[in-house]
């Protein structure tokens, strides 16, 4: 699929068409990795909830640490979090995913805080004055 040369293969040497190859994917529950401007995986569709091992491995490239500002827990120790909820259509992509800390993670689902875009990548988290 990658050489756009129109056919695949089978493990049993069987060439066989694009469509063909899209269609098995698509009934075992396999999508394509879409790849956006800066080639960056940025869909691997809705099927899932929770992020992939891939996804998580990608993001980790993007990340060194919790996507707070400020913030210097390790990726390692992070949960990776839906900027936009999954519950309310937020779909489980890169774009979508930010490395939290266990402290900021459960800062950023309480109602008391607001998220806001920091800088790049970077995110703060704000208490709401009522």
């Amino acid at each position: 699929m990658a050489a756009g040369l129109g056919t695949g293969t089978l493990a049993t040497g069987e060439a066989i068409s694009i469509r063909s190859i899209r269609r098995l994917a698509c009934n075992a529950g396999h999508l394509p990795v879409v790849l956006g401007g800066e080639s960056m995986p940025v869909d691997v569709g809705k099927s899932r909830r929770r992020f992939t091992r891939h996804q998580s491995h990608a993001l980790a490239v993007l990340h060194d640490t919790c996507g707070i500002a400020g913030c210097e827990r390790p990726f390692a120790w992070c949960e990776l979090h839906h900027l936009t909820e999954w519950s309310k259509g937020g779909p489980t992509d890169l774009a979508n995913a930010l490395p939290l800390c266990g402290h900021h993670h459960r800062k950023a689902h309480d109602p008391a805080y607001e998220m806001r875009r920091h800088r790049g990548r970077e995110y703060v988290l704000k208490k709401i004055r009522r």
